[in-house]
């Protein structure tokens, strides 16, 4: 009944503006075909029908009071492919502009950054590692998870500066390791530590964004960082580091598209169609890597080796058992190391039903 009504209201509003636009024309003599007069009656006409068609679709988007938004904010860092290719494609512009609605990017160093403002209404989507994602559940935040993407199983690395004493993980133990605490990769130092019979507490752990890893590196300000793509390779291939350890096969690098729950609870359409316009790029990127590897190096400036070490994983947004188990396993870790004070529900911080509903539009 919905996609009539829908159906209904865009047939109304499209004969609405050719009746306009046919009025016009029987006011004066019709200009001559092809004249400056012509075109610009031409140009108006398309511009009356793309109205009205956007009236059409508020009127759809506002029933019952829900998905009133008018503006809607992504979160992204510096070499987040979904706002890379954005800024070429238009995926989610273009899709949103269909309903009168402004996007808004704005730019974060982490996950942990943007759940943070989720947490507090000030961004409506974003990206996460899966770290975020289980204190998301810990604190009880109101942050859902809507979907997932892959991540290359090798994007992240410890290094050490080249020449360091430092070969093995359990030559860390008293070192001093930069990392982005709450982050994907302080998970994967945690995991990396325990496998060796070390914690937290047998190294100094200095809270440092991965923008000044390779600087702290090469001024030997810093023996060890845990750091990710492009930072990680970018160092090592500079002669600056090695790693002593990649997190392929130690660590679940799964990303997240996670969202305000209040949000999408009062915009649940406009939720749908961030999801469609997101899904739109994925398939994008999946059909042709190597186009999106060249936007993504435009506009990110990032090495484009970096970026097919860290991102070349085919993308996918369902969210598999493994997954999910990898998240509790993180919690349980996260638990009993005393880095969260709660264990909670893991499947309570999915919500799939805005993906269903992106599937139908």
């Amino acid at each position: 009944m919905k996609k009539r009504t829908f159906a209904a209201l865009l047939i109304l509003a499209l004969a609405a503006a050719s009746f306009t636009g046919c009025g016009e024309k029987e006011e004066g003599a019709a200009a001559p075909a092809g004249s400056a007069a012509e075109k610009e009656s031409e140009t108006a006409a398309a511009e009356t029908t793309e109205a009205a068609a956007a009236d059409a679709l508020a009127i759809e988007l506002n029933k019952d009071g829900l998905d009133t938004a008018t503006k809607v904010t992504i979160g992204y860092n510096s070499t987040t492919w979904m706002w890379a290719v954005d800024q070429e494609m238009h995926f989610f512009e273009d899709e949103f502009a269909k309903y009168g609605i402004e996007v808004e990017w704005q730019l974060f160093d982490s996950g942990a950054a943007e759940k943070e403002a989720m947490a507090t209404n000030n961004l409506d989507f974003g990206t996460s590692g899966i770290v975020p994602v289980v204190t998301i559940g810990a604190s009880d935040l109101p942050v859902k998870v809507l979907a997932k993407y892959n991540l290359d199983p090798a994007y992240i690395d410890i290094l050490v500066p080249a020449g360091s004493d430092i070969k093995e993980v359990a030559d860390l133990k008293g070192k001093t390791i930069a990392c982005p605490i709450g982050t994907a990769e302080y998970g994967f130092l945690l995991i990396a530590l325990q496998n060796v019979g070390l914690t937290a507490e047998d190294v100094e752990i200095v809270n440092m964004a991965k923008t000044e890893h390779v600087t702290a590196l090469s001024q030997n300000s810093i023996e060890a960082t845990c750091t990710s793509g492009p930072h990680n390779l970018t160092a090592i291939n500079d002669g600056i580091a090695t790693s002593i350890l990649n997190s392929e096969g130690v660590f679940n690098n799964t990303a997240y598209i996670i969202a305000s729950e209040e949000f999408v609870e009062n915009n649940p359409t406009i939720a749908a169609i961030f999801l469609k316009a997101w899904t739109a790029e994925m398939d994008y990127i999946n059909q042709d890597m190597e186009a999106a590897l060249d936007i993504v190096v435009e506009y990110t400036g990032a090495e484009r080796e970096s970026l097919v070490y860290g991102l070349s994983a085919e993308y996918d947004t369902e969210v598999t058992d493994f997954d999910k188990q990898s998240l509790e396993d993180i919690m349980n870790m996260f638990y009993e190391t005393g880095q969260i004070e709660n264990t909670f529900d893991t499947d309570s911080i999915y919500d799939f039903s805005y993906l269903e509903r992106a599937n139908e539009l």
